[in-house]
């Protein structure tokens, strides 16, 4: 890992070589996605037993992305049952929320976890939210065993993974780590693209030069069979669109595709060109902008 001093790109490059030379195939044959491979240089580089990265959409709703081996998914998940806990924190404030000992929190503050982390074998937590800009994506959130704080140099690896996901969650919609490791992201993902992209008020392909990696990760990334990964971009540049207009629109994702589904019907134009008009100029495509 670069020096404490280093420039957080460098840093930022530095994880995303580690995560790269993580790749090889799963259980089922299958290249391991990026961000599962991620939380795994996590639980190493920080050090942490465990890691997870959930994204949260229009619904305002943690959706689990990644998780290293280990981390039991429920757990990972709580936040989804109990309303509350670190990483949905961490997300709405923008700002790290660092437990380093879960028994000491308040049961009232987010009912139900504290148990859940013991039966877990989780006793501290650390959650980190996902920022671009001003624009917060979601959480990673790094576990441990143990009760106690992250020291400085532990503290300043994790804003790093924090960053370094980011960066991976941007770079995604360029289609850069192939079919195979693309395919187990959630939709939520690309909707989150699209939000950002409305929300900083700047197209989609700038997206990448905000997560600073896109040139590297064109470079590690493999070459796809033509025909999976123009059906693999026609089906991300969707969710990105349904993600900008429900930005747009004050909708759910659900409404916002129901609304673009209707629009190429009525033009007669195919749903991913509209899709890619909407994800071009988001405000530029009439009936489809603000109300």
């Amino acid at each position: 890992m670069p020096e404490a001093g280093a420039r957080m790109e460098d840093r930022i490059a530095h994880v995303l070589e580690l995560v790269a030379a993580e790749a090889g195939p799963n259980g089922g044959g299958q290249q391991t996605p990026a961000m599962q491979r991620l939380c795994r240089v996590a639980v190493h580089l920080v050090p942490a037993s465990g890691a997870a990265v959930n994204v949260v959409a229009t619904n305002e709703t943690p959706q689990l992305v990644a998780a290293s081996y280990g981390v039991v998914h429920p757990f990972s998940g709580l936040e989804d049952v109990t309303g509350g806990g670190p990483g949905l924190d961490a997300f709405t404030t923008a700002r790290p929320v660092l437990v380093p000992e879960v028994e000491a929190v308040d049961p009232a503050r987010w009912p139900g976890y504290a148990a859940a982390a013991r039966d877990s074998g989780v006793s501290a937590v650390f959650a980190l939210p996902l920022q671009v800009g001003t624009v917060c994506l979601g959480a990673i959130e790094l576990y441990r065993a143990e009760v106690g704080p992250l020291d400085d140099d532990a503290l300043g690896r994790a804003h790093t993974m924090s960053e370094a996901a980011a960066t991976l969650l941007l770079e995604t919609q360029g289609g850069t780590e192939g079919a195979s490791a693309a395919l187990p992201y959630r939709a939520e993902i690309f909707q989150s693209q699209g939000m950002v992209m409305v929300q900083l008020g700047v197209p989609l392909a700038d997206l990448a030069t905000i997560g600073l990696m896109q040139e590297r990760a064109i470079r590690r990334g493999e070459v796809l069979a033509e025909q999976l990964q123009t059906a693999l971009n026609s089906r991300i540049v969707v969710e990105q669109a349904k993600g900008a207009i429900a930005q747009l629109r004050g909708v759910t994702v659900d409404t916002a595709f129901e609304l673009l589904r209707s629009h190429a019907r009525s033009t007669n134009t195919r749903l991913s060109v509209i899709a890619q008009q909407v994800v071009t100029s988001p405000g530029g495509v009439p009936g489809l902008s603000r109300p």
